[in-house]
């Protein structure tokens, strides 16, 4: 199943298809036959899972940012299994020194 993920879904393909086949609609088919089949990477589930906990819980999702907001970049990004292979052929952007939430908070009050 790894075809379906060798697609951005950015819609170009349908912009110069000649018979307009709804490829993006396709792979994201595709993409949900896997997941309902369990054939999605042990990875990637184990990584959706710890976000969508952290993201149900507010205080615990302020406080993982703010650690990752601390972390030196430049190395832990070359070793996270997503971001390695990007971050080798390029700078990690620096991660900003207040949440979006505090800045949103900063703007209102």
């Amino acid at each position: 199943m790894p075809l379906p993920h060798a697609s951005s879904l950015c819609g170009a393909c349908v912009d110069v298809c000649p018979v307009r086949i709804p490829i993006p609609d396709l792979l994201l088919h595709w993409r949900e036959r896997a997941v309902e089949a369990g054939l999605t990477p042990v990875g990637e589930r184990a990584g959706s899972g710890m976000y969508a906990g952290l993201a149900t819980r507010p205080r615990a999702f302020e406080g993982a940012g703010a650690m990752l907001r601390h972390t030196p970049w430049r190395q832990t990004g070359r070793s996270l299994p997503v971001l390695g292979s990007w971050a080798q052929e390029r700078d990690m952007p620096r991660p900003s020194a207040k949440s979006f939430r505090q800045l949103w908070k900063e703007g209102i009050e």
